[in-house]
């Protein structure tokens, strides 16, 4: 590890105040200089239009409502504000740029459940974790317990909260560990990574508003096939789960995003914890499917419940192993990945995103939407603001293809660009 990285680890455990130790993290000592350095604000460009040569941003000023175009996006967030038929105004596509409200995010506390992570990746510098959370047996330290190498954690965490690909950049983050300290997966980590969220939830955020994410799918309906004592566990897992979601959706401040599954298109769903939406349609669960790049949808999804949503974010292709291992898998040598997953030369068929990136898509907007209702003019009480929310994810979509299902927006119109991107009657 180079000296910077070392830095960096080290004002990190300062950061949330660990200090060698496992388990859980203590409160954040707000005190401490270190904290205070990494939680500077971050630069505030001057009002009107102008150009930060570092960020390659612009932005617009109009009381509370700047908005911010960032250049060269990845096309999962330019199709976020992408101009709809609905939008009215004298605009032009431009398939790189995305706009968003400043601050996006502020506020809100995003809960993700998942694998490890390895937060040291520069895609984190700027990520405020307000917390850690340990599911399963110790040790889990939570800068070296990386069992997935950020492949499929650390996309779900940027792709929210990220510092070049997030939605909801000043979003508070906890990690929610469903693997143990001993790389295990196991029943009890994953009942006890949620149980220990409702009580963080309880204890720590009663009142914020909290979303949380989970890319991650078990426990489908058992197979004839199984043998009738592995067919009563795993129904007993499905109904331990349904009651601690039940629960954490009872909480007026909570949200779950799930992701609906990677099964063929028209397949139910199966899995948990989306399945949980099809025994409680009415809970405050949002279900994320995946559509194409042709808004055509190519994965499990039930547009009969009330709360099902779409986001373009499902690309398959076929490439060399090699090639994956550099280009997806962070911070892992080729080497051990070879030795740990697939014997080579061969070629893999990849699904890139998905369900599990329209999952963390849709938190990062319900976070984006959270944060900009305090400007709403209303007092509203919170269970109200998390139905607003979700009934906005719905009203915002739009269809990409008339053939297509209706993909998730941010609701930032043309007619909030700055006039830098604007075009005139005259060109």
């Amino acid at each position: 590890m180079t000296a910077a990285k070392n830095e960096y680890k080290l004002r990190k455990r300062e950061y949330l105040g660990i200090r060698q130790k496992n388990f859980s993290i203590p409160h954040l000592n707000n005190s401490s200089s270190t904290y205070q350095q990494i939680k500077a604000p971050k630069q505030i460009l001057e009002p009107s239009i102008n150009k930060d040569s570092r960020s390659n941003v612009w932005t617009k000023r109009d009381d509370h409502d700047e908005v911010v175009a960032q250049r060269n996006a990845p096309t999962g967030l330019s199709i976020l504000s992408a101009p709809r038929p609905q939008d009215s105004g004298n605009y032009q596509r431009l398939d790189d740029v995305y706009f968003h409200y400043k601050n996006p995010g502020a506020g809100v506390v995003v809960y993700v459940l998942e694998l490890g992570l390895n937060i040291l990746h520069t895609e984190f510098e700027e990520v405020v974790f307000e917390d850690w959370i340990a599911g399963g047996v110790p040790p889990l330290d939570p800068f070296t317990g990386e069992p997935d190498g950020n492949y499929h954690s650390g996309g779900m965490v940027a792709k929210i909260v990220g510092k070049t690909t997030g939605i909801a950049q000043n979003a508070s983050i906890v990690f929610s560990a469903v693997m143990d300290g001993t790389n295990n997966e196991s029943a009890f980590s994953k009942f006890d990574a949620f149980l220990k969220t409702y009580d963080h939830i309880r204890s720590r955020n009663s009142n914020k508003p909290c979303i949380i994410s989970i890319s991650i799918g078990f426990w489908a309906d058992p197979s004839p096939l199984l043998g009738p004592t592995m067919r009563k566990k795993v129904i007993a897992y499905q109904d331990t789960m349904i009651d601690i979601l039940v629960a954490l959706t009872d909480l007026d401040n909570v949200i779950i995003v799930a992701a609906a599954g990677n099964g063929p298109a028209g397949t139910p769903l199966t899995s948990f914890p989306s399945r949980f939406a099809v025994v409680h349609p009415n809970r405050r669960m949002v279900v994320a499917g995946a559509a194409n790049s042709n808004g055509i949808d190519i994965f499990q999804s039930d547009s009969s419940l009330p709360n099902f949503v779409w986001f373009q974010s499902a690309v398959i292709e076929t490439i060399d192993v090699d090639t994956y291992i550099q280009q997806t898998i962070i911070n892992v040598p080729a080497e051990i990945m070879r030795m740990g997953w697939w014997p080579l030369p061969h070629r893999l068929k990849l699904v890139g995103g998905g369900t599990s990136f329209a999952a963390s898509t849709v938190a990062g907007v319900l976070a984006l939407y959270l944060s900009r209702d305090q400007y709403s003019g209303q007092e509203l009480d919170m269970q109200t603001r998390m139905n607003n929310a979700i009934q906005r994810l719905k009203d915002e979509s739009w269809k990409v293809n008339p053939a297509g299902v209706p993909i998730v927006h941010s609701g930032i119109a043309p007619n909030k660009w700055p006039p830098e991107f604007v075009r005139t009657s005259n060109t």
